[in-house]
Protein backbone atom coordinates (compact mmCIF):
# COMPACT_ATOMS: atom_id res chain seq x y z
CA UNK A 1 0.00 0.00 0.00
CA UNK A 2 1.23 3.57 -0.94
CA UNK A 3 1.62 6.46 1.24
CA UNK A 4 -1.06 7.85 -0.05
CA UNK A 5 -3.52 4.72 0.11
CA UNK A 6 -2.45 4.51 4.04
CA UNK A 7 -3.28 8.18 4.83
CA UNK A 8 -6.45 7.58 3.36
CA UNK A 9 -7.18 4.54 5.26
CA UNK A 10 -6.20 6.05 8.18
CA UNK A 11 -8.78 9.14 7.90
CA UNK A 12 -11.87 6.65 6.99
CA UNK A 13 -10.58 4.74 10.31
CA UNK A 14 -10.89 7.81 11.85
CA UNK A 15 -13.82 9.02 10.24
CA UNK A 16 -15.81 5.98 11.21
CA UNK A 17 -14.20 5.75 14.78
CA UNK A 18 -15.97 9.48 15.25
CA UNK A 19 -18.95 8.39 14.00
CA UNK A 20 -19.62 5.41 15.92
CA UNK A 21 -18.76 7.20 18.99
CA UNK A 22 -21.50 10.11 18.29
CA UNK A 23 -24.12 11.22 20.63
CA UNK A 24 -27.75 10.24 20.80
CA UNK A 25 -30.83 12.37 21.64
CA UNK A 26 -32.43 9.06 23.14
CA UNK A 27 -35.42 8.72 21.34
CA UNK A 28 -35.67 12.72 19.98
CA UNK A 29 -36.35 15.74 20.43
CA UNK A 30 -37.97 16.31 23.95
CA UNK A 31 -38.86 19.67 23.47
CA UNK A 32 -37.43 23.16 24.95
CA UNK A 33 -36.42 21.34 28.49
CA UNK A 34 -33.83 19.03 26.95
CA UNK A 35 -30.25 19.71 28.36
CA UNK A 36 -29.29 21.47 31.45
CA UNK A 37 -30.87 24.15 33.64
CA UNK A 38 -30.37 26.19 36.85
CA UNK A 39 -32.60 26.85 39.39
CA UNK A 40 -32.45 30.38 39.88
CA UNK A 41 -34.69 30.99 42.24
CA UNK A 42 -37.88 29.29 44.26
CA UNK A 43 -41.32 31.37 44.99
CA UNK A 44 -44.28 29.94 46.79
CA UNK A 45 -47.12 31.68 46.15
CA UNK A 46 -46.12 35.67 45.79
CA UNK A 47 -42.94 35.40 47.87
CA UNK A 48 -39.34 34.14 46.89
CA UNK A 49 -37.62 31.78 49.36
CA UNK A 50 -34.73 34.00 51.16
CA UNK A 51 -31.81 31.83 52.01
CA UNK A 52 -31.62 29.35 48.96
CA UNK A 53 -28.11 29.49 47.69
CA UNK A 54 -28.37 28.72 43.81
CA UNK A 55 -27.31 25.39 44.12
CA UNK A 56 -29.56 23.11 42.21
CA UNK A 57 -29.39 22.59 38.24
CA UNK A 58 -32.06 20.43 36.47
CA UNK A 59 -30.36 18.08 33.68
CA UNK A 60 -33.30 16.67 31.51
CA UNK A 61 -32.50 13.74 28.70
CA UNK A 62 -35.62 11.46 27.97
CA UNK A 63 -38.04 11.33 30.59
CA UNK A 64 -35.80 11.01 33.22
CA UNK A 65 -34.82 14.54 35.53
CA UNK A 66 -31.56 14.48 37.87
CA UNK A 67 -31.74 17.61 40.09
CA UNK A 68 -28.25 18.37 41.11
CA UNK A 69 -27.33 19.21 44.09
CA UNK A 70 -24.18 21.16 44.74
CA UNK A 71 -22.51 22.52 47.78
CA UNK A 72 -21.49 26.34 48.01
CA UNK A 73 -18.25 25.94 45.92
CA UNK A 74 -19.84 23.79 43.24
CA UNK A 75 -16.99 21.13 44.32
CA UNK A 76 -19.27 18.36 45.72
CA UNK A 77 -23.16 17.35 43.87
CA UNK A 78 -25.30 14.78 44.76
CA UNK A 79 -27.74 13.61 42.10
CA UNK A 80 -31.41 12.99 42.41
CA UNK A 81 -33.20 11.24 40.05
CA UNK A 82 -36.88 11.13 39.09
CA UNK A 83 -39.19 10.81 35.63
CA UNK A 84 -40.38 13.87 34.05
CA UNK A 85 -43.35 15.09 31.36
CA UNK A 86 -44.03 18.75 30.08
CA UNK A 87 -47.93 19.94 29.26
CA UNK A 88 -48.43 21.08 25.50
CA UNK A 89 -47.37 24.09 26.06
CA UNK A 90 -44.80 23.41 28.64
CA UNK A 91 -45.68 25.44 31.15
CA UNK A 92 -46.46 22.64 33.52
CA UNK A 93 -43.94 20.00 34.66
CA UNK A 94 -45.03 16.51 36.36
CA UNK A 95 -42.30 15.22 38.31
CA UNK A 96 -42.47 12.02 39.80
CA UNK A 97 -39.94 10.63 42.48
CA UNK A 98 -41.86 7.31 43.11
CA UNK A 99 -38.68 5.44 41.97
CA UNK A 100 -36.35 2.87 42.82
CA UNK A 101 -33.56 0.89 41.53
CA UNK A 102 -31.57 -2.87 43.11
CA UNK A 103 -28.81 -0.60 44.40
CA UNK A 104 -30.89 2.25 45.46
CA UNK A 105 -34.51 1.18 46.79
CA UNK A 106 -37.46 4.21 46.36
CA UNK A 107 -37.23 6.65 48.96
CA UNK A 108 -33.40 6.29 49.35
CA UNK A 109 -31.88 9.97 48.85
CA UNK A 110 -31.01 9.12 45.18
CA UNK A 111 -34.56 9.01 44.23
CA UNK A 112 -35.84 11.99 46.33
CA UNK A 113 -35.64 15.49 45.14
CA UNK A 114 -33.08 18.24 47.48
CA UNK A 115 -35.04 19.61 49.98
CA UNK A 116 -34.16 22.81 49.40
CA UNK A 117 -37.16 22.69 46.39
CA UNK A 118 -39.70 22.14 48.74
CA UNK A 119 -40.78 19.22 46.68
CA UNK A 120 -42.22 16.22 48.88
CA UNK A 121 -39.53 13.63 49.99
CA UNK A 122 -39.68 9.85 49.68
CA UNK A 123 -42.61 8.24 48.48
CA UNK A 124 -43.58 11.81 46.56
CA UNK A 125 -45.63 10.26 43.88
CA UNK A 126 -46.22 12.83 41.21
CA UNK A 127 -46.23 16.45 42.04
CA UNK A 128 -46.81 19.09 39.27
CA UNK A 129 -45.26 22.22 39.17
CA UNK A 130 -45.52 25.68 37.15
CA UNK A 131 -42.63 27.02 35.44
CA UNK A 132 -42.30 30.68 34.66
CA UNK A 133 -40.05 30.84 32.03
Amino acid sequence: MTGAGKEILLMLSVSLMLLLTACTHNGGYIGPWGGTWHLENIETGDFEEIGYAGNVFWKFQADVIDMVETDDKMHERHDHYGTWHASEDSRILTLDFSHGSDKYPEGSPDYIPPKVTGLREGNAGKQKRIVNW
